[in-house]
């Protein structure tokens, strides 16, 4: 018989699983039971996760695309839109679905839960998350879960608590190896940053005698204005313009410390195109005029 998701017009899925007094379910989802083979895009309050059994699935979660294969398994968040379809339809794919409600693995009035689970509901950089087996801490998630769906689908042998210790296991570990992937992404991003800071500053170092605008600085590292000014404020701690006029004005002071260049072709060779500019610029930055300066370094 075919099967398919049900939803309010928000989306939010209709049916209920579990129990109240035992808020978990388990089903083998076998694809070719839904229309096209695939789960129209829906979300829900509960927890759920996939394992990969047979075929490769396509899912979209939080308007991320993955691409999984038997073996892996998928997080999807609490409240979280995603739909999920067979790669290739004919191929008998399936995977192992767990929900659960949150409340399941601590109930909502504790510390446990205020602490070590609601936190991650409400992080929006975990809407979804692939589980491999090559990694080491999360082919013991996977292994947890399936545990977990076998002691669910073997009532005669297994007991519910054996369900609740391998899930509250299992989200020790996620909820550990998620932060860890997060500050990863995290220091990933700052090294892009940097990168992209560097490009920008070596630009300005390389054209400080030009002409120079914002979009000629932020083209440097291929970024946005937006972009190339938060780059400076987090690792520069100066608009890229001000960065501009005090590096200038550096060179300004070398040179008039180290030759006896006229001030006004110092100003032209450091980017002033006007020399009264550069000395009212230079004034506000060393305390003193140019000659001045001169004169006192000397």
């Amino acid at each position: 018989m075919e099967q398919q998701i049900y939803t309010y017009d928000s989306l939010e899925e209709i049916k209920k699983h579990g129990h109240p007094r035992f808020p978990f379910q388990t089903y083998d989802t076998i694809y070719k039971k839904y229309p096209l083979e695939s789960m129209a895009l829906h979300w829900h309050r509960e927890l759920e996760f996939n394992i990969i059994l047979n075929g490769t699935v396509l899912a979209q979660i939080d308007g991320i695309s993955y691409e999984l294969h038997p073996g892996d398994a998928v997080f999807i968040n609490s409240n979280i839109l995603h739909s999920t379809k067979a790669a290739y339809p004919g191929r008998n794919t399936r995977h192992m679905t767990l929900i659960l409600a949150p409340e399941f693995l601590a109930p909502k009035e504790s510390d446990i839960y205020c602490e070590e689970i609601q936190p991650l509901l409400v992080n929006p950089s975990f809407g979804g998350f692939c589980f491999s087996q090559k990694i080491p801490w999360q082919r013991e998630v996977i292994r947890l879960l399936s545990s977990a769906a076998y002691a669910h689908r073997h009532p005669d042998t297994c007991c519910k608590m054996q369900i609740l210790a391998d899930l509250s296991t299992m989200w020790v570990l996620l909820k550990d190896g998620l932060t860890q992937e997060q500050k990863i992404s995290s220091m990933d991003k700052d090294v892009i940053l940097k990168e992209r800071t560097q490009k920008m500053l070596s630009y300005i170092h390389n054209h400080y005698q030009d002409s120079i605008s914002i979009e000629d600085i932020a083209g440097a590292a291929r970024i946005s204005r937006s972009e190339c000014f938060r780059c400076f404020q987090k690792y520069v701690c100066q608009k890229p313009f001000e960065y501009v006029i005090s590096y200038r004005l550096r060179k300004a002071a070398n040179l008039l410390k180290t030759t006896n260049l006229p001030i006004s072709e110092i100003s032209i060779c450091c980017g002033f195109n006007y020399q009264s500019y550069f000395g009212k610029r230079f004034q506000e930055y060393y305390q003193m005029t140019p000659t001045a300066y001169r004169r006192h370094t000397n």
